[in-house]
C-alpha cells in the first residue's frame, strides 16, 4: 500500500522529513522533502507561514499548523497560508510552530542596467630603476626614486649569459606602478555585454530557486545607458515564516 511504503521509506532514510506516494493509473508519483542540515537548532517559537509574494497556489503541503489556503487559490503578499494558532477540540486554542511547503505561480521581474561612461582603473609605470647584481654585491644604476607615490612595485631580473651559460651577473629592474582612475566610454557592443553580465548575475540571484514558465526580455540601448528588463511568470516557493506577535 502507498501509505505503508511511505512510512517504510521514511524509517529507512532519516534524512527524509516527508514523503507522499500516489498511484495514477500505472504511474507512481512520489513527492518528498529532505531535512536540511542546520548549524543551529531550529527554533520552535510560534509562527505563521505567510505568502512572501502574491500568486496562485499550485502545491500546498501543511506539515504543522492550521491550513488557511489551498491549491488554485489566489493569495496576496502577506496572506496567512498555514496558521500558528490551532483550534483544540474543546474550542480552546494553542500556539504552534507552523510548517508548510507552498508553491505558487507568481509574476517575476528582473532588471539590470549599465552606464556608457564609467570610471575605470588604469595601471601605468610611473618610474623604473635598475640595479647591477654581481655575486653578493648590488650596484644601483642612477639615483633611486624617493617619495614616489606608487600603488605597488614589480621586480624582475635579466641574467647575463653571453656564451649560453649563466654568469653571476644580473641586471635587476624595479618598476614603480601607479594606479589611477579615468573616465572611459563603451561602444554599443561593449555596453550590451556589460548590461548582459549585470543582468545574468541579477537573474541568478532572483530566479535561481524558481521554475520559469514564461519570460519576455526587453533590451533598451540609449545614448547614456543600456537597460535589460525581464518580465514573466514562474513557479516559486512563497512560504515565509513569520513570528506571531
Amino acid at each position: 500500500k502507498p501509505k505503508e511504503i511511505s512510512t517504510a521509506v521514511q524509517r529507512a532514510f532519516p534524512d527524509i522529513a516527508w514523503l507522499s506516494l500516489n498511484l495514477r493509473g500505472s504511474t507512481a508519483v512520489i513527492e518528498l522533502r529532505e531535512i536540511l542540515p542546520q548549524s543551529q537548532p531550529e527554533s520552535t517559537a510560534p509562527q505563521h507561514i505567510v505568502a512572501a509574494k502574491a500568486g496562485q497556489i499550485k502545491i500546498m503541503e501543511v506539515y504543522y499548523g492550521s491550513r488557511e489556503a489551498g491549491p488554485n487559490q489566489a493569495v496576496p503578499a502577506g496572506a496567512i497560508l498555514a496558521g500558528g494558532i490551532v483550534q483544540n477540540a474543546d474550542e480552546g486554542s494553542r500556539l504552534v510552530h507552523a510548517e508548510a511547503y507552498v508553491v505558487a505561480r507568481t509574476s517575476i521581474a528582473c532588471q539590470a542596467a549599465a552606464a556608457r561612461r564609467e570610471e575605470a582603473a588604469q595601471l601605468t609605470v610611473a618610474k623604473t630603476h635598475y640595479t647591477l647584481r654581481f655575486l653578493r654585491f648590488r650596484i644601483p644604476i642612477g639615483p633611486k626614486p624617493k617619495h614616489l607615490a606608487a600603488s605597488l612595485t614589480f621586480n624582475d631580473a635579466f641574467i647575463w649569459s653571453p656564451t649560453g651559460r649563466e654568469m653571476p651577473i644580473a641586471l635587476e629592474r624595479t618598476s614603480y606602478l601607479s594606479l589611477t582612475t579615468q573616465q572611459r566610454s563603451k561602444n554599443d557592443r561593449q555596453l550590451r555585454l556589460t548590461a548582459a553580465a549585470a543582468f545574468f548575475n541579477q537573474e541568478y540571484t532572483v530566479l535561481r530557486a524558481a521554475q520559469v514558465l514564461r519570460q519576455d526580455l526587453e533590451i533598451n540601448l540609449g545614448e547614456s545607458a543600456c537597460n535589460v528588463l525581464l518580465r514573466g511568470s514562474a513557479y516559486e516557493n512563497i512560504g515565509l515564516p513569520k513570528a506571531l506577535e
